[in-house]
């Protein structure tokens, strides 16, 4: 009898097998090209695309980044050109490119999640879907949009309705109720989590004590994030 051959492949529900868990995370590559020459995408698990909307945004005003002793903090503003300039122009080569192609998408409303997916659900270079539920709830005024149990539950049920891939829920990371949010989401239809959205954050610049982010706040990421994002699995 031969060795059973050894692979790193994971099975993440509904018929997607990746070929390693290692994956490139939303927003680490921008549309994909900052990775060519850098990067072969076939090699990883998947590539997850920045957070798209559905009109173009520009994003936050520069600087955009600043370092600091533990990591980066950092806002985008979520730039991107919305989804049917995404559909046309980057997806396709997105897909080229040989990973998995996992959309995130970003809404304000329960409508934006639903219109957003009904673009998408047609096209067969999407490997699966990350909701992205750590922005502001523009429809019920509320902060964080993913950081109500009711909210989140609603918003994944009626994209995992709706979606022909496997969907994925990407939780705010700084909530106290992150095992209940993360229970709802599998019960809405979720076929896993994203944990999570980074922390909120602040740099300040030393020798003008002055804000480092052209926004003033932003999103901490970096080493300091590790036992952080550790602590929050543990608990989910």
């Amino acid at each position: 009898m031969s060795p059973a051959k050894r692979t790193l492949a994971v099975d993440l529900g509904a018929g997607l097998v990746v070929p390693t868990p290692v994956m490139v995370a939303s927003g680490c590559a921008g549309t994909g090209r900052e990775l060519s020459g850098l990067v072969d995408l076939r090699k990883v698990g998947g590539l997850v695309t920045r957070s798209i909307t559905l009109e173009a945004r520009k994003g936050s005003p520069p600087p955009r980044i600043a370092e600091t002793p533990s990591g980066t903090v950092w806002t985008t503003g979520l730039q991107n050109p919305g989804i049917h300039v995404f559909l046309d122009a980057e997806l396709p080569r997105l897909a080229r490119g040989g990973a998995p192609v996992i959309v995130s998408i970003a809404g304000g409303s329960l409508e934006e999640y639903v219109r957003l997916i009904g673009a998408l659900q047609t096209r067969p270079e999407v490997a699966a879907i990350e909701l992205h539920l750590s922005g502001p709830d523009e429809e019920l005024r509320r902060d964080v949009l993913g950081a109500h149990v009711d909210r989140t539950g609603e918003i994944v049920g009626a994209v995992a309705r709706m979606s022909l891939v496997p969907v994925f829920a990407k939780l705010p990371m700084s909530v106290s109720d992150l095992p209940e949010l993360a229970q709802a989401a599998v019960r809405a239809g979720a076929h896993g989590l994203t944990i999570g959205g980074p922390p909120p954050a602040l740099g300040v610049r030393s020798a003008t004590l002055r804000p480092a982010l052209g926004a003033v706040t932003g999103w901490m990421s970096g080493p300091a994030l590790k036992p952080l994002t550790l602590r929050a699995v543990f608990d989910v």
